[in-house]
């Protein structure tokens, strides 16, 4: 059987096309990784009263940070062992705030390339329902995958913002 030129020039874009969409679809699985997190910390309440985000990557910085978290407590957690040589922890406070259903929490870590990109959600109390007149501090900490370099690869998205229903 003979192929034509014309016909022979046909298979060859479709095998180039069918080869480019596969590695389009490879680099996207590759890039855009949810990647798993544990929670080691979450409350309202916490000895950290400025809003901020925070990057540890050794004991050190670890320890100071459990200790200012916890300030405010009597007694203490106990600290939590974390192998830094295997791990990263993220960590988002959303400072003081004055109304006790506000909320901040860490949703979703996806690996995109090099990057880390956090996810974050902050729930606010709504004053047509007021809670209790608290002052609270609320964080979330978590444990993920070491990465390369994160104190320049974590990237802190902009939070997706929610305001509490009053029931």
């Amino acid at each position: 059987m003979k192929t034509s030129l014309r016909e022979s020039m046909r298979l060859w874009a479709i095998m180039i096309a069918i080869l480019s969409l596969t590695t389009v679809i490879t680099q996207a699985q590759q890039e855009d990784k949810v990647i798993p997190v544990e929670t080691v910390a979450s409350s309202l309440y916490s000895g950290v009263t400025e809003r901020m985000n925070v990057v540890i990557t050794n004991k050190k910085a670890w320890k100071k940070l459990w200790k200012q978290v916890h300030s405010t407590m009597s007694p203490r957690p106990p600290f939590p062992r974390i192998d830094f040589s295997e791990h990263i922890v993220i960590a988002i406070f959303l400072g003081e705030r004055a109304n006790s259903g506000d909320r901040i929490s860490i949703v979703t870590l996806v690996k995109t390339g090099e990057a880390l990109k956090v996810f974050t959600k902050e729930t606010l109390g709504n004053p047509m329902c007021p809670g209790p007149p608290i002052s609270v501090q609320p964080y979330h900490i978590v444990v993920t995958d070491l990465i390369e370099n994160p104190q320049e690869n974590v990237i802190f998205e902009e939070p997706e913002r929610e305001q509490v229903k009053c029931h």
